[in-house]
């Protein structure tokens, strides 16, 4: 009942979204290794502490534990920045499918003023179902 190039709007729309989960589901990857990057970062940090920080030494002993220590935090936010710039990008793409989204279902609505959503729903998902 419902157009079909309108129908086709819906499958782009679930590729698009599936295409972004896969993102997430990388992203999720991405963020256990930064787990483990963090993790070997406090054991560098912890070992600093036990081995460097406890001999008493000279100021350019001092000079080198602190430029280490910054090495080590550079790091740690070069990674951060990484992931930010990738979480922000999928919270743009799910954003603007949210949209294309909306802009779908008023087209629908405007279209076919006497289905009722159920009805919507019906006809898209059939539509979709074999894009699982």
């Amino acid at each position: 009942m419902i157009d079909r190039q309108l129908l086709q709007s819906a499958r782009e729309i679930r590729k698009k979204y599936l295409s972004i989960m896969g993102d997430l589901s990388d992203y999720e990857k991405e963020i256990k290794k930064l787990s483990n990057f963090l993790l070997e970062k406090a054991e560098v940090f912890k070992n600093m502490n036990e081995k460097d920080l406890n001999q008493k030494g000279s100021k350019d002993q001092l000079l080198v534990i602190t430029q280490k220590i910054v090495n080590e935090i550079q790091e740690i936010e070069k990674e951060e920045e990484k992931i930010s710039k990738r979480i922000e990008s999928l919270n743009e793409g799910l954003l603007k499918l949210q949209q294309e989204e909306e802009v779908l279902y008023q087209t629908i609505k405007k279209r076919y003023p006497s289905l009722s959503d159920e009805k919507i729903k019906s006809e898209v998902s059939d539509t979709i179902k074999d894009l699982v």
